[in-house]
């Protein structure tokens, strides 16, 4: 599966839901996190963008305007927050109706 991770800078941040509409873009797995709620160390709006390779690709094409990838090494570190951050909350979810 295809990936990218784009860094928006804040002032930008209010154009994302509207590229997110995109037609060929909306169709794909999209998230959308601040960099501080990943504990790194960046004020970036981050938006991971996982389908299809023509998604990807126009993903990066419509947001090279407000925003960058970024580096490989970062973005699967993004990756792997998030998906950390999935588990935990399903965890928690499991416990409330274990209990």
């Amino acid at each position: 599966m295809a990936h990218v991770v784009i860094g928006v800078k804040k002032e930008f941040v209010s154009k994302v839901p509207e590229l997110l509409k995109d037609d060929l873009v909306s169709r794909q797995s999209i998230v959308t996190r601040d960099a501080a709620a990943l504990d790194m160390k960046s004020e970036l709006h981050l938006v991971v963008i996982e389908g299809n390779e023509q998604g990807v690709a126009r993903a990066r094409e419509i947001f090279k305007d407000i925003g960058e990838p970024i580096p490989d090494k970062d973005a699967l570190e993004v990756l792997q927050k998030i998906k950390e951050q999935e588990e935990k909350a399903s965890m928690g979810v499991g416990m409330i109706f274990d209990a």
